[in-house]
């Protein structure tokens, strides 16, 4: 589900919510993360770009945005408590 070379960007939204909903994320919090991400549009600064031309995100959230990282973590939280389930004796480094 995580892509680490381009890293959170392409995640599928619809994947995204099944899986907040299966980490206990639900109701008006998982609510208001759809709202959120529901119509995410971008517009590229350039001087031969009208200011009105948006474009749709289709996939993913916009880089810069300040729930991109948050919502990133709770993957990267579950990615590490697999890991350690499966390999208890595995080091990560850095981790407590």
């Amino acid at each position: 589900m995580l892509d680490f070379e381009t890293a959170y960007p392409s995640v599928s939204r619809p994947q995204l919510y099944t899986y907040l909903n299966e980490q206990g994320i639900q109701g008006q919090m998982l609510a208001v993360i759809k709202s959120l991400t529901k119509s995410l549009k971008v517009r590229v600064l350039h001087p031969h770009i009208p200011v009105d031309d948006y474009i749709d995100i289709e996939r993913g959230l916009v880089e810069g945005s300040a729930l991109s990282p948050r919502l990133y973590a709770i993957f990267l939280g579950s990615l590490l408590r697999k890991l350690r389930e499966n390999f208890p004796s595995a080091q990560c480094a850095g981790a407590p």
